[in-house]
Parts: structure tokens; sequence; C-alpha cells
């Protein structure tokens, strides 16, 4: 629930995700119970850092949306 597609490569997975259904962290989870710790470099770990930030940041933005703000 919460992914729109997914593409599976023998070193990689490539997903398109709404995030106000599911996280990053969620999905990772998920293969983690079915197949065991993904093997992550340091390259992997600041990437998945960024995405969770992006996640955090995208998330505060659309708390902040209501009908009476307006756009500057």
């Amino acid at each position: 629930m919460g992914i729109e597609s997914a593409e599976v490569n023998t070193d990689e997975i490539t997903l398109v995700y709404d995030l106000l259904q599911v996280s990053m962290d969620d999905i990772e989870n998920v293969i983690n119970q079915a197949q065991g710790h993904l093997k992550q470099t340091m390259t992997d770990k600041l990437r998945k850092g960024l995405i969770q930030y992006s996640e955090e940041c995208e998330l505060d933005n659309l708390a902040h949306l209501s009908k009476d703000s307006g756009c500057h």
C-alpha cells in the first residue's frame, strides 16, 4: 500500500511511493523481514540519510498547508 511502482535489478531497487501512506523506513523494514538485512556501503548510508531528511522536510512542508494560506 502506498507503493506506486517498483523496479528491481540485481543490485538496486527503484521505488515510487506515496509518502503520506508509507516511508522509506517502512519499505526497508518489510524488505529486511523478507530477505534479511541489505548490504550498505557508506554511500548507501549517506543516500539513505538524505532520503530520510527529504521525507521529513516534505512532510513538514505538507503539515503547514491549509486552505487559508496563500502563495507569496
